[in-house]
C-alpha cells in the first residue's frame, strides 16, 4: 500500500508523520451455481504494458503533461505499487505524484511525497522545482501548522542554505500577511533573517548569497499589501534600519512613497541615505531602485536656513552649531545632495529682515537658539511662513508640534530618563527633592513630581534650600533626611530612617560638591543622587574628584564622548580631518539638524502640522549623533538621553549592573552598621543597670 510505501521508504526525516492513504483493489470473484472458480486479473510486471499500449508510467506522466493532475496522481500512486521498478522510475514516480497530490490541494501528503523524493535525489531541494512546491505547501497550509513546519526547517542546519532561506522568507511572508501576528512574532521572523543572511556558507561567496536574499526579501516585500508594509515599518529603529533585513523594508517603503513629484523629495532623500550608508551586500540593489525613479522625477534640491548667534555671549555656541551643519552639508553633497543652507546671525542687526526675505523655497529653518529671538519671530507672524524647528528646551502649550518644532531636549526629557532609570532598573518606588529655592529650582522640582506621578512612583519629601546661604543647607538637608535626636545615654544619634532611596538635586555640580557630603556627615550614605544635564559641565572641567560621596550619583546628557554612535564617529572623523577639533553636543545638534531637515524634502511652501508631523515621523528614524530625538503622532519631541556618573576625572558612562551592584554593598554595610550601633547601645545600657544596682 502507498501509505506503508510514505512511512518506510527512504531514510531522511519526514516533515509531517504519515497519512494512511487507503487504496482498494477490486476482484472479480464468483461463480454461480454449484462450482466456484476464481477470477484472477494480471497487472503488467515492472510497468510493462500490453502489446500496443503504453506503460503505466507512460500513462502517469502524459497525464501529468497535460494537467489532469487528478488521473496523474492516482496513476503515479498506482505506479509506485507496481514491482521491479528501476530507481530512475521510482524517482520519478516519487516525484511527480509530490507534484500532483500537491497541484490537487493535498499539501500535507504532498510533503511526504517531497520528502521521498528528496531522499533518492539528495539534492533535489536544491532545485526550482522541488522549492516551489514546498512553497506552495507552506503558502496554502493553516498558518499554525505552516509556522511549526517552517520552524523545524530553519532550525535544521543539515538542510541546505537555499532551503533554509526559502523556509525563512516562507515564515516571515506567513507572520507578516497575518494580522493576527503578534508584534513579537514578526520580530523574531526579522531574527531569524538576520540570522540566516549572518550564516551565509562559504566566505568567497557569501556576498553573492546575501544579495540573493536581499533581492528574494526585496521583491516578497512588493508584493505585500499596504498595511502590512506598514507593520513592518513599525520595527524601525534608528540602530537596525540600515542593517538587514530592515534596511530592505526601509527601502520598499521609500520605494512606495515616491508616487508623485510633492512626495518624491522625501523618497529620494530617503534613498540617498540607504545607498551611502546601508549595509547591502549587493551594493547595486538601491541604485536599481533609485535610477529610474530619478529619470522619472528628477533630482531634487533643497534649501534650508539656521537662524543662530555668531556673535554676543551665545555666539561660540552659534559657531559650533554651523560647524556640525557644513560637515552634514558636505557629506549630502558627496552622494549626490544638492541641499544650500543659508546662515542668519541673529545677534546681529537687521535679522528680522533676512529672515523675512528669503527665497520661497526655503521652508524649513533651524533655530533660534534663543527664546527671546523665538517670541520676536513668533509675534512678528514669521512662524506663519516657514516651519521651524528650534534649539529651545521648551516652547507654550499648544504650540509645539503646531506651530513650531523643538529639535532640543527638554528638562521633562531629562527628568524621565532618571526616572525611568531608577525605577525600571534600580527597583525605586519612592523620592525626594532637594532643590535651590528660585524659580528654577520650583519649575524643576514641579516637574519632577509630575513626571514621577505619570510614571506611578512617589515624592514623599521635598526641600528647597537657599543658594547663597551655604551655612543654612546642614539644617536644610536634616530636616529632610528626618534625622533623629540621640537616646539617652547615646552620644550620637543613630543614622536617619527617610521613606525615600533616591532624591532628586537639579542643581549645578559646584553646588553638589558641597550639598551631597552632607548625607554622610548625617550617616545617610546608600542614597541615589540624581541630577540634571547642569552637572555635565562642571564636571567636564573637574579633576580629582572625591568619588567616595559620589559613587551612587547619575545625570543625564544628551552627548556621548565615550561610546558614540556611528553617526557621531562619522562626524568626528569629518572634522579631525578638516582639523576642527572634537564634537561637542552642538556640534552634534547642528550636523544632525541638516540631516534630519534634508530627510524632510523640499516643501515648496509651509507645511501643515499634519503634513509636516507625518514627514518626521520618516525623518526621525536616522542615524543620530546626539541621543535620538523621536515625535509622536502630534509633533511633541522626547530624548531619551544617555547617563553618566561621576569619575575622578570628570564623568564615565553608566554601567547599570556595577552601579546596582554598588548600591547594594552600600545598603548591606548600612545595615550591618546600624545592627553594630544598635547591639552597642543595647549592651551599654544593660551595663550601666548592671552598674547601677550594685552597691
Amino acid at each position: 500500500m502507498l501509505a506503508h510505501k510514505i512511512a518506510h521508504h527512504g531514510t531522511r526525516p519526514r516533515l509531517l508523520p504519515p497519512i494512511h492513504i487507503v487504496l482498494c483493489l477490486v476482484l472479480l470473484l464468483g461463480a454461480f451455481g454449484s462450482g466456484c472458480q476464481k477470477v484472477i486479473v494480471n497487472a503488467p510486471e515492472g510497468g510493462m504494458a500490453t502489446p500496443g499500449a503504453r506503460s503505466l508510467p507512460d500513462q502517469a506522466f502524459a497525464a501529468y503533461a497535460n494537467g489532469d493532475y487528478r488521473t496523474a496522481e492516482a496513476l503515479y500512486d498506482r505506479t509506485l505499487q507496481l514491482p521491479q521498478l528501476s530507481p530512475s522510475e521510482t524517482r520519478d514516480a516519487w516525484k511527480y505524484f509530490a507534484l500532483s497530490t500537491i497541484a490537487n490541494g493535498k499539501y500535507h501528503l504532498g510533503l511526504e511525497a517531497l520528502e521521498k523524493w528528496l531522499s533518492l535525489e539528495p539534492d533535489a531541494d536544491t532545485g526550482t522545482e522541488w522549492l516551489n512546491a514546498f512553497s506552495t505547501c507552506m503558502l496554502r497550509m493553516p498558518r499554525h501548522k505552516a509556522v511549526d513546519i517552517l520552524d523545524s526547517v530553519i532550525a535544521d542546519s543539515a538542510r541546505p542554505w537555499a532551503v533554509r532561506t526559502e523556509a525563512t522568507l516562507l515564515l516571515a511572508g506567513r507572520q507578516w500577511n497575518d494580522d493576527s501576528a503578534s508584534r513579537a512574532s514578526l520580530s523574531t521572523a526579522m531574527q531569524q533573517l538576520a540570522d540566516l543572511y549572518a550564516q551565509a556558507p562559504d566566505a568567497s561567496g557569501a556576498t553573492a548569497y546575501r544579495g540573493t536574499l536581499e533581492a528574494r526579501l526585496f521583491a516578497q516585500l512588493q508584493q505585500t499589501e499596504a498595511d502590512q508594509l506598514a507593520r513592518l515599518a513599525g520595527l524601525l529603529s534608528p540602530e537596525n534600519e540600515l542593517h538587514f533585513p530592515y534596511a530592505i523594508i526601509l527601502l520598499e517603503k521609500a520605494r512606495r512613497s515616491a508616487t508623485d513629484s510633492e512626495s518624491w523629495p522625501v523618497a529620494w532623500q530617503a534613498l540617498q541615505r540607504l545607498r551611502g550608508a546601508g549595509m547591502f551586500a549587493d551594493k547595486l540593489l538601491v541604485s536599481r531602485v533609485l535610477m529610474p525613479l530619478e529619470q522619472e522625477f528628477g533630482r531634487p534640491s533643497q534649501g534650508i536656513a539656521l537662524a543662530l548667534p555668531l556673535t554676543g555671549p551665545y555666539g561660540n555656541i552659534g559657531w559650533k552649531i554651523m560647524r556640525g551643519a557644513g560637515v552634514a552639508q558636505w557629506e549630502l553633497a558627496r552622494t549626490g545632495g544638492d541641499l544650500s543652507v543659508t546662515i542668519i546671525n541673529t545677534a546681529a542687526d537687521g535679522w528680522e529682515d533676512k529672515l523675512a526675505a528669503l527665497p520661497d523655497g526655503v521652508n524649513v529653518v533651524g533655530g533660534p537658539l534663543r527664546k527671546d529671538v523665538f517670541e520676536h519671530i513668533q509675534h512678528a507672524g514669521m512662524l506663519a511662513r516657514r516651519n521651524y524647528f528650534t534649539f529651545l528646551s521648551s516652547l507654550g502649550e499648544g504650540e509645539e508640534g503646531r506651530e513650531a518644532w523643538r529639535f532640543f531636549s527638554s528638562p521633562r526629557d531629562q527628568v524621565r530618563t532618571m526616572l525611568e532609570f531608577s525605577k525600571n532598573e534600580l527597583g525605586i518606588e519612592n523620592y525626594a527633592i532637594l532643590h535651590p529655592d528660585e524659580p528654577f529650582g520650583s519649575r524643576m522640582s514641579g516637574l519632577f513630581r509630575e513626571t514621577g506621578s505619570s510614571l506611578g512612583v512617589e515624592t514623599s519629601g521635598v526641600a528647597a534650600y537657599a543658594p547663597k546661604d551655604s551655612q543654612s543647607w546642614g539644617k536644610t538637608l536634616k530636616a529632610l533626611l528626618k534625622v533623629p535626636a540621640p537616646r539617652p545615654g547615646e552620644d550620637d544619634a543613630m543614622p536617619p530612617q527617610p521613606p525615600f532611596q533616591a532624591v532628586f538635586m537639579p542643581d549645578g555640580w559646584q553646588q553638589m560638591q558641597s550639598l551631597i557630603p552632607h548625607f554622610f556627615f548625617f550617616q545617610e550614605d546608600r542614597m541615589v543622587f540624581l541630577g540634571s544635564a547642569l552637572w555635565e559641565q562642571g564636571l567636564a572641567s573637574s579633576k580629582d574628584i572625591e568619588t567616595r560621596y559620589f559613587n551612587l550619583a547619575v545625570f543625564p546628557g544628551s552627548w556621548n564622548p565615550f561610546t558614540p554612535t556611528s553617526a557621531a564617529v562619522n562626524l568626528s572623523k569629518a572634522l579631525e580631518e578638516s582639523g576642527l577639533g572634537k564634537p561637542d553636543v552642538w556640534v552634534g545638534l547642528g550636523y544632525d539638524f541638516v540631516r534630519f531637515a534634508s530627510l524632510l524634502g523640499s516643501p515648496e511652501k509651509r507645511l501643515s502640522p499634519t503634513d509636516m508631523n507625518r514627514r518626521i515621523q520618516t525623518a526621525q528614524q536616522m542615524d543620530w549623533s546626539v541621543a535620538p530625538i523621536q515625535w509622536s503622532a502630534e509633533g511633541l519631541a522626547s530624548q531619551k538621553m544617555f547617563l553618566f556618573t561621576p569619575a575622578a576625572s570628570g564623568f564615565v558612562p553608566l554601567d547599570p549592573q556595577a552601579f546596582r551592584t554598588k548600591l547594594e554593598e552600600a545598603r548591606t554595610r548600612h545595615e550591618e552598621r546600624v545592627k553594630m550601633l544598635e547591639e552597642a547601645y543595647t549592651a551599654k545600657q544593660q551595663a550601666d543597670q548592671q552598674t547601677g544596682l550594685q552597691p
